[in-house]
């Protein structure tokens, strides 16, 4: 029995004294004093935006953001710049062998039906810039230069041969120039009261000017398209500009023109510092045809035999 006690008072002994520490607190005035300091403190830190207190809390770490990107492709300068002097290239290479060996290099000639669409592309996101909307002027001065150019490039383009009646189809110059004028009604249309007329004039001039220009409709829709698809990010724009750059197999007898696409898409991520030149496209197009025109006048004095003149 006395054991029992014993134990018994030795293990409750803990809990007594942890009581009478707290009672003599609660009975100081001083600890009461001190622990209202403590939590007027407290709450002053968080109404002013402060941390919480470090005891009882747990950090909490701010949720990762997501980004979903929600616009158009996003295309730098360099990478433009990249894509033009490929395009150029390639298409110095084709009409070469389409000008001076006859085609007799398929591969080249395959490779060539990306040419279009590269250009085509690049050339609707600069159109569809901000920049070129804020007053329409872009549309019209880009019109003016493309038209001028055109018609230098249409002297050497009809002596080299392989058009209709020695003039159809109009040159790629004038195809950019349809895409141009469509694409400046449709924006005007969106800025002024006339929009009726101006969309009309959009599809009048597209059905008229496609019929007349190098690779036709498919090309211009693949223009119109893409440049609405870079203005807006409508994606019924982009499936416009596949479907008519699918459609150009009608004339190539080949689908590489599609590969236009995935290049522009690689280029993309390669933001070289490659400086714009605004102005020498439209000056190398009707140079390098008079160079080729130039270069076969002594091949046929050599007997070298075109297969259309």
């Amino acid at each position: 029995m006395s054991s029992y006690t014993t134990t018994t008072s030795t293990e409750c002994s803990p809990n007594i004294s942890i009581e009478l520490t707290q009672l003599r607190l609660a009975m100081d005035p001083s600890v009461t004093i001190l622990r209202n300091f403590n939590s007027i403190q407290k709450s002053r830190r968080l109404s002013s935006g402060h941390q919480q207190p470090v005891e009882n809390s747990k950090v909490i770490s701010p949720s990762p953001r997501v980004i979903v990107p929600t616009g158009p492709l996003k295309i730098p300068d360099g990478s433009l710049e990249l894509t033009k002097w490929i395009a150029m290239t390639i298409m110095t290479a084709d009409h070469i062998n389409k000008y001076l060996f006859a085609e007799a290099l398929p591969l080249v000639f395959e490779v060539g039906r990306i040419v279009m669409p590269l250009f085509v592309l690049v050339f609707a996101y600069n159109l569809a810039r901000p920049s070129s909307n804020q007053d329409g002027s872009a549309y019209l001065r880009t019109a003016r230069r493309l038209a001028f150019f055109g018609i230098i490039s249409s002297v050497p383009s009809i002596k080299l041969g392989g058009l209709v009646d020695d003039w159809y189809p109009l040159n790629i110059l004038f195809t950019l120039l349809v895409i141009t004028t469509v694409t400046g009604l449709i924006e005007q249309s969106r800025a002024s009261k006339v929009r009726i007329p101006a969309l009309l004039s959009a599809i009048v001039v597209f059905v008229l000017g496609g019929g007349l220009v190098e690779f036709w409709w498919p090309a211009v829709g693949l223009g119109v398209g893409a440049w609405v698809y870079f203005r807006s990010g409508n994606l019924l724009g982009l499936f416009t500009a596949a479907l008519s750059c699918a459609s150009l197999s009608w004339i190539n007898g080949n689908h590489w023109a599609l590969a236009a696409f995935p290049t522009l898409f690689i280029l993309s991520k390669f933001n070289l510092e490659i400086p714009r030149s605004r102005w020498f496209f439209y000056v190398y197009y009707p140079v390098h045809l008079l160079i080729l025109l130039l270069v076969r006048i002594p091949m046929e004095r050599a007997g070298y035999v075109f297969w259309y003149t």
